[in-house]
């Protein structure tokens, strides 16, 4: 009998770490049988502690613009096109399964490519910093729904030749060829994502805010909106990969609008989603991006990698 006994005792010791290891939640967000992965300019409504690194590049189609005004005539006419480089970081700390908190940090570019684009476009420098809450507001097997309140804070340096040769034209006291903005911005949105089965779910996220552009004194409602279908095949075909594909619409201020015009880009993202610690992906998106000093809008087309470490 007591022999009995001790072999039960070993054969459920052996058991039990295997039981709490199946059982154990995953890191990754999870819903469904199905990992989920959303692009890296929404938010995820799942409540995690993990850091992301963010690195992209991106130019404009070929667009003609006037070059300096001389009275009521241009100099000459220049063909223009320009490039955008972006790093972000964004940290998110789990409290309570139904509480979190985050940050973004983000430093991106607009930059002329060649000496006529940075003459009548300029070079714009910004760096943005977001600090925000999130609560879970209903969960099942199936469905995540989450809402957010955030405050962003923008600062830019805009290089701006063209004015400065007009201003000194025009003999306007105290010319500068940098001029320095900031943008706040404070508002809230809600985060949503459904499994429909292991290999297939679709993430929304939409946000409103008010505050000003960079543009001094105006300020306005503005808004971002996304959504995505997103496809995982590891369960499927037994390879660790998820397909995303959706759009966004944003008139926040960005580096690629100052003034809270529209921006709208349609992605296509791969990611490497084998591990239950991390993602690695890379995404090519392709758009349409305000020029503001033209009042019109350009083609653009861009590549982010990106890095996803779940704790």
């Amino acid at each position: 009998m007591i022999k009995n006994m001790i072999y039960i005792c070993l054969v459920l010791t052996s058991i039990h770490p295997l039981v709490g290891q199946e059982l154990s939640p995953k890191k990754v967000p999870y819903l469904n049988a199905h990992v989920v992965n959303t692009l890296e300019t929404m938010r995820s409504p799942f409540i995690r502690t993990n850091l992301d690194f963010n690195m992209g590049l991106a130019t404009s189609s070929s667009f003609t613009t006037e070059s300096v005004q001389l009275g009521d005539s241009a100099l000459l006419n220049l063909n223009n096109s320009l490039v955008y480089v972006g790093l972000s970081m964004n940290y998110s700390q789990r409290i309570k399964d139904w509480a979190g908190f985050f940050f973004r940090v983000d430093y991106s570019a607009r930059i002329g490519a060649g000496v006529q684009s940075i003459l009548t476009q300029g070079i714009n420098t910004i760096v943005t910093t977001e600090t925000g809450v999130k609560f879970k507001v209903s969960s099942s097997d199936r469905h995540r729904l989450s809402m957010y309140y955030s405050l962003t804070n923008t600062q830019a340096s805009l290089v701006d030749v063209s004015s400065y040769i007009n201003d000194i034209i025009n003999d306007k006291p105290n010319p500068s060829v940098t001029q320095k903005t900031t943008s706040l911005l404070s508002g809230g949105g809600l985060s949503f994502s459904y499994a429909l089965s292991h290999w297939l779910a679709f993430n929304s996220d939409a946000k409103m805010a008010y505050g000003e552009t960079l543009d001094r004194g105006q300020s306005k409602w503005q808004y971002f909106v996304g959504g995505n279908t997103d496809f995982y095949f590891g369960e499927l075909i037994q390879i660790p990969v998820s397909l995303v594909l959706g759009g966004t619409v944003n008139t926040q201020v960005n580096t690629f609008s100052t003034q809270g015009d529209i921006t709208a880009n349609a992605y296509v993202k791969l990611a490497y989603a084998g591990s239950d610690a991390f993602f690695v992906s890379l995404s090519t998106y392709y758009g349409r991006t305000p020029i503001e000093k033209d009042n019109r809008h350009v083609g653009v087309v861009g590549f982010l990698f990106s890095t996803s470490l779940f704790f």
